[in-house]
């Protein structure tokens, strides 16, 4: 019988790992962003404060960090799906009895990816704020879609020479809030707000169901929604269409072309 010292050894192991998994990928790219914001502050042709520069880094760097959790969240559904699907690692106190603890399973996927739908709406919000002090030095404690287009829209009626602002309103309108903003199809974050509004405040997301045998033959009843499992829909909608908003918007708000690969000291300096 395993101890509830091994039991708590198995479940950090199982944590940490993800966690390594994650910073791996993700907290290259998220330094990077950070040193890229400050070497635009450094090299700006019209000189900005202290205190806005020191504002601006906290705000990018919050909004940075719930994307780290957000990736996170997703590595463990990840894992999860993986595990059921394709592993040939057994457990003996799960796989014996794998096709009896279908429940256990769905509400297993379903707990990490209300974490999920969690994280990368509070990324969203965190971006906007950031955006709209980048962009305007409004800083709005609380954050909303109905705030950010009203306070970015009078700074654009009142600095029409201000592209960049507008550059960033237009991106965030037409790729991400398309429905919000101009009720229009369903962006990402439109997806993601009304999926997280509703497990939250409403009732449970009904996912329809899927099933398929994993490659031990059992049957494993997968909670599907727009055809795609969890992991799979928090993959393409949120973190890959997150991680191209960074990449788009990075020329536009730091002037300099987004550079594949790690951060490397100086490596903003050579684009010059």
């Amino acid at each position: 019988m395993i101890s509830i010292h091994e039991e708590d050894y198995q479940i950090f192991l199982g944590l940490y790992t993800a966690l390594s998994r994650t910073k791996s990928s993700v907290r290259v790219q998220y330094i990077k962003i950070l040193e890229a914001q400050k070497y635009f502050f450094r090299n700006a042709i019209t000189p900005v404060d202290l205190e806005r520069k020191a504002k601006n880094l906290e705000l990018l760097d919050d909004a940075l960090h719930k994307f780290y959790l957000g990736s996170y969240a997703l590595e463990q559904l990840w894992a999860v799906q993986n595990y059921l699907k394709y592993s040939v690692h057994k457990n003996p106190n799960f796989d014996s009895n794998l096709t009896y603890q279908q429940d256990e399973i769905t509400f297993l996927l379903a707990a990490i990816f209300d974490q999920v739908l969690y994280s990368w709406r509070s990324f969203l919000d965190f971006y906007l704020k950031y955006l709209l002090f980048f962009l305007t030095g409004n800083y709005i404690v609380t954050i909303s879609t109905g705030k950010f287009r009203k306070e970015i829209t009078n700074y654009i009626n009142k600095e029409p020479n201000d592209k960049k602002a507008e550059l960033v309103y237009d991106y965030i309108r037409k790729n991400v809030l398309s429905k919000t903003f101009d009720n229009q199809t369903d962006s990402w974050g439109d997806l993601l707000r009304d999926l997280r509004d509703k497990t939250a405040h409403k009732k449970l997301i009904k996912p329809t169901i899927i099933e398929n045998k994993n490659n031990q033959g059992v049957m494993i009843a997968w909670p599907t929604i727009k055809g795609l499992n969890y992991s799979e829909l928090a993959q393409r909608s949120f973190e890959n269409s997150a991680f191209e908003m960074l990449i788009k918007l990075f020329p536009i708000l730091y002037e300099m072309e987004w550079v594949p690969g790690p951060y490397k000291e100086g490596m903003f300096n050579q684009r010059n």
